[in-house]
Parts: C-alpha cells; sequence; structure tokens
C-alpha cells in the first residue's frame, strides 16, 4: 500500500502541468515498473521523459512507453529501438552521437554492440526533448487537454478522499445495486416507460413528415410565409 501510494505521487508529479492524465501516468508508471524503474524520483523523472518523448512525435504516451520499456527492461538500446525512436523523433540519432561524441557511424555500431546503456539513452532524451510536454501545454491547443488533464487529477483526489473514509458505506451501496430485487423492478419498469415514450416520439415525427410531404408546393410555401 506505501509502495503504490509512492507510485501514484509519482505519476502525478510527472504528469502535472502537462497535457497528459493521471491514468496516462499511471499506466507509464506500471510498465516502467515492470521494466526495472524503481518507484520515487526515478520513477517520476521516466514518466516525464516518456511524456516529453510521445509529445515531441506527436503520438500516445503509451506508444512511446512501450519502446522506453523495452529498453529499459534490456538496459541498453539497440537498433531495433533506435530506429523506432528516429522514425518518430527524426534527429535523435544526431544527439545521440554528439553526447556519446563520435561520428553517427561509430554510434550506430556502439549501439550494435549494447554499448549505449538505458542511462545515456534517457540522458540524450532529457536533453533532446525535455521541457516538450509542458511547453505544449501552454500552446492554444495544449490548453483545453491540460485543463482536462487537471480535472481528472481534481477528480482523483475527489474519490481518493471518499473511498478512504466511505469505502464500507461505498461497498454496502453496491450491494444494493448488485442485490436488490425492487431496484431491478424499478429499473424495468422505467425501461419500459421509456421505450414506449420513446416509440411515441419517433411516431409522431413520423406523422409530421408524412403530413409534410403530402402538403402541396403552394401550401409549404404559405407555411413558411407564416412561420417567418
Amino acid at each position: 500500500g506505501k509502495q503504490l501510494e509512492i507510485v501514484m505521487k509519482n505519476a502525478r508529479d510527472a504528469v502535472t502541468g502537462t497535457t497528459f492524465t493521471l491514468a496516462d501516468g499511471a499506466s507509464v508508471a506500471a510498465g516502467a515498473l515492470a521494466a526495472g524503474v524503481k518507484e520515487g524520483k526515478e520513477l517520476e523523472r521516466y514518466i516525464r521523459i516518456v511524456g516529453d518523448a510521445a509529445t515531441g512525435a506527436n503520438v500516445p504516451m503509451m506508444e512511446m512507453a512501450q519502446i522506453f520499456n523495452r529498453i529499459q527492461g534490456t538496459g541498453k538500446l539497440m537498433g531495433t529501438e533506435l530506429e523506432m525512436i528516429e522514425y518518430r523523433l527524426p534527429g535523435f540519432s544526431q544527439a545521440l552521437a554528439k553526447y556519446l561524441g563520435v561520428a553517427p557511424e561509430e554510434m550506430r555500431k556502439m549501439v550494435s554492440a549494447g554499448k549505449v546503456t538505458v542511462d545515456d539513452f534517457l540522458t540524450v532524451m532529457e536533453g533532446y526533448a525535455g521541457g516538450m510536454a509542458e511547453a505544449y501545454s501552454g500552446t492554444w491547443m495544449g490548453i483545453g487537454k491540460n485543463i482536462l488533464a487537471n480535472i481528472g487529477i481534481i477528480g482523483e483526489g475527489i474519490l481518493e478522499g471518499v473511498f478512504n473514509t466511505s469505502k464500507e458505506q461505498m461497498g454496502k451501496f453496491l450491494a444494493v445495486l448488485r442485490e436488490s430485487e425492487d431496484l431491478k423492478a424499478w429499473a424495468k419498469d422505467f425501461g419500459e416507460t421509456l421505450r414506449v415514450s420513446f416509440e411515441t416520439v419517433v411516431a409522431a415525427i413520423k406523422n409530421a413528415i408524412n403530413w409534410w410531404s403530402g402538403l402541396s408546393d403552394g401550401a409549404k410555401k404559405a407555411f413558411l410565409t407564416i412561420a417567418g
């Protein structure tokens, strides 16, 4: 339980100020932990870098996280993952070669030999795409997404308080929803009433359409004139 609290705080802090939701951060956190990232500052940094890279590449956060997790899981950047990153973020290879202090051709040889670690990859990506998610959140399109993301974070906080203080009551309420025969009977009756009402409305609309279609052009023009 304590570890989960830390993980959720890391996810929340990582996406705050961006257009990503707490759900996005939590999903990335789950895969990152499975790939060997430690909860705490390491996890928060990891999620933030994934978000920045996803923003720069204009792809869903989880799509980018899958690539990151493959690199994290093996502990090194390999050729396939480099190509996947370069396809989404053109120019990353040049940034990596510059960081390593070698020519692009030599950099690719180092990648093929497994000499570029996940720490190297994250450091370069942080310098290359760092801050993109936060910067995008300040754009016109980003502001709208940021509002929705923060509503989700606020809602999560509200629900957290509700469930922390009312788990027993909520459990009882769920039991009522599952087991109450009276509630089920009411729902069935209400559904039938709603169906009949809907059919009545549909029939009325059909009759109105048929009536209008049956009018002469002169009558239609007269009605439109009066309506105007």
